[in-house]
């Protein structure tokens, strides 16, 4: 996510109707991107 007030939006419905796990990547914190070995789908 880019900042503070945007949310996964309707793809967090999709995500747990799918039964998916979710984890975010907070740009605006200086999070890095997770070890692309470790990632199934990026969205």
């Amino acid at each position: 996510m880019h900042v503070p007030f945007e949310g996964p939006g309707i793809i967090l419905d999709w995500i747990g109707e799918k039964g998916h796990k979710l984890h975010y990547t907070r740009f605006y914190q200086g999070d890095a991107l997770p070890d692309t070995s470790a990632v199934d789908l990026l969205i």
